[in-house]
């Protein structure tokens, strides 16, 4: 395993984006807590109704095996582009309407 692979805010396929680890009871509480963390890493302004495509389309969730009670009974590591290339993704969402 590289030593990078766990660097303080890149990922190891982007080096331009950011990576977070999300842990919850559940994937409701998963999807509100990485919505929450990308809104607070990004300069863009993100629309709470944006939370499932953004973690469809954008988070590139990878499961994660998890231990331990139920606050941690779902964990997944999410990464997601710069401002950039994030801002292109969702101009792109709305021209074909799948964001509004």
């Amino acid at each position: 395993m590289s030593t990078d692979y766990f660097a303080k805010g890149s990922a190891p396929s982007d080096k331009s984006g950011q990576t977070a680890f999300v842990y919850g009871p559940d994937l409701p509480t998963i999807l509100d807590r990485a919505f929450l963390l990308l809104d607070a890493a990004t300069t863009i302004p993100l629309k709470p109704e944006w939370q499932a495509w953004l973690w469809d389309e954008v988070l590139q969730p990878e499961k994660l095996y998890s231990f331990g009670e139920e606050e941690l009974r779902e964990a997944y590591l999410i990464s997601w582009p710069g401002d950039d290339t994030l801002q292109e993704r969702i101009l792109e969402g709305i021209s074909m309407h799948y964001l509004h």
